[in-house]
C-alpha cells in the first residue's frame, strides 16, 4: 500500500460549518513533502478558524515522520494516539 494524504483543503474540509477537524490517517503509511505542507496549511486555516485538529488512526512510522518534522504539534491529541494503537490491540 502506497497511499497518501490527498485532502484538498479548498473543498474537502468545511471549516465555518464544523466543530474541530479529524484527519484520518487509517489509509496513510507513507508521508511526503507535499503531504507535510498540506498538513501545515490545514493547521494555519484550522487555527485561524478557531478550530483544533485531531489525528486519528495514523500508523507507527506516520506518527514517527509527524514527530520527527515538528508537525505532531499541530495536532490536538498527538500524545493519546501515540499510546491509543497498543490499546486497540489490547481492547482496551
Amino acid at each position: 500500500m502506497n497511499t497518501r494524504l490527498n485532502i484538498d483543503i479548498n473543498s474537502d474540509i468545511d471549516f465555518e460549518n464544523s466543530e474541530d477537524i479529524e484527519v484520518d490517517f487509517s489509509s496513510i503509511d507513507k508521508i511526503a513533502l507535499q503531504d507535510i505542507e498540506n498538513i501545515s496549511d490545514i493547521h494555519r486555516v484550522a487555527v485561524l478558524n478557531g478550530k483544533k485538529l485531531y489525528i486519528q488512526n495514523a500508523a507507527p512510522e506516520v506518527l514517527q515522520i509527524l514527530a520527527m518534522t515538528g508537525l505532531h504539534r499541530t495536532f490536538t491529541n498527538f500524545e493519546e494516539e501515540l499510546v491509543s494503537p497498543a490499546k486497540r490491540q489490547r481492547g482496551i
